[in-house]
């Protein structure tokens, strides 16, 4: 009895630590920038480690490709995002390709 019940702690420890690790939100990109499609997002690591999310929007008439870059909770990062991006965005665990 002992034996089973350290081996279901085990499993229900190992259990709630992968869902912990892979259940790592990115923001949920906006459907549109102004008159411009979502065209893809994906995740990726900056220089400390942090998991952010590009939103990049295809314009096939300019060809030009405006970008949102999200921290991991949703907060707008300034640099590098075009000024038109919405400051805060919902986030979630699903659908988050890394780029």
């Amino acid at each position: 009895m002992k034996t089973f019940l350290a081996l279901l702690a085990a499993i229900t420890f190992s259990g709630s630590y992968l869902v912990g690790v892979h259940a790592q939100h990115c923001a949920l990109c906006p459907s549109s920038l102004g008159h411009v499609s979502l065209g893809f997002k994906c995740v990726y690591y900056d220089r400390i480690a942090q998991r952010n999310t590009a939103c990049v929007y295809l314009n096939p008439v300019s060809m030009d490709a405006p970008t949102c870059l999200y921290n991991p909770r949703g907060g707008l990062i300034s640099k590098g995002s075009d000024a038109a991006c919405q400051k805060n965005v919902a986030t979630d665990s699903s659908n988050c390709p890394n780029c």
